[in-house]
């Protein structure tokens, strides 16, 4: 009897304590969870911090792509709407920054053009929007013409249009695409994106390419106000080296 007495007791008493432990094991859970959280919040707050150290570097070797003033910004804003696609930066008239002048990215690919201006913001339109269009000229394999176009933003879509590359020269999946010194709306030689789709039109009138951007236009951070406005000469000179934009993989689908 006494034995059968003090093992329940015995019992009793290990299930109580395991009651009173399970409530410090719950809160010494929870004080772990809220440290990882925190620690993983430094940890992004710490890439975030490297990725924008890495922009801003290379938002100040553009000097050796442009000779032309700029104004460096933050995007602050974003409106990725089907029909208009838009940032908006936090420097604007203050600054120099009036509607038309052309935006790039910090590796110096194009990006889009100021739509407004205000003292401290403008608002800039995107390459990919619908209402975008920009001269442009592919450069493939040397010695081989280039050919000249209209590219033209694409509802919806992230890619951009040319439908009218001229049938005499020589446009290929992979080539690079850059704004002609033909164009009036923004200065020559600024790198746009690559071809990664080609359709010859019937009759050999012509053929249409689309371009992918080189700019990663969702995940931009900070950019750069090119200060040329079209009707005052082309003052963005390329140098010698090339572009930090980098060549990507080709694809010949894509919608």
């Amino acid at each position: 009897v006494q034995g059968t007495v003090t093992g329940a007791f015995r019992g009793i008493g290990d299930w109580w304590s395991g009651l009173t432990d399970a409530g410090d094991l719950r809160r010494d859970k929870r004080r772990l969870e809220a440290r990882v959280a925190e620690l993983e919040g430094g940890e992004r707050l710490a890439r975030q911090a490297r990725t924008e150290v890495l922009e801003l570097k290379r938002l100040l070797g553009l000097d050796d792509v442009f000779d032309v003033a700029r104004v460096n910004a933050r995007v602050i804003g974003r409106n990725p709407g089907n029909f208009s696609t838009t940032i908006t930066i936090d420097r604007g008239g203050d600054e120099g920054i009036v509607e038309g002048m052309p935006v790039v990215s910090p590796a110096g690919a194009l990006v889009g053009r100021v739509l407004e201006a205000g003292a401290r913001y403008a608002v800039v339109r995107l390459v990919t929007d619908a209402s975008y269009a920009v001269g442009v000229e592919s450069s493939g394999e040397r010695g081989k013409r280039s050919a000249t176009g209209t590219a033209k933003g694409r509802a919806g879509a992230d890619e951009l249009v040319v439908e009218d590359f001229e049938p005499s020269g020589e446009v290929r999946v992979g080539d690079r695409v850059e704004t002609s010194p033909l164009s009036t709306s923004d200065p020559p030689d600024i790198a746009l994106g690559e071809v990664v789709r080609v359709d010859d039109l019937p009759g050999g009138i012509g053929r249409n390419a689309r371009i992918r951007p080189y700019a990663n236009l969702s995940g931009l951070d900070f950019v750069a106000v090119l200060l040329w406005k079209s009707g005052f000469g082309p003052i963005v000179r390329p140098t010698t080296t090339t572009t930090t934009v980098p060549r990507t993989t080709s694809t010949t689908g894509g919608n």
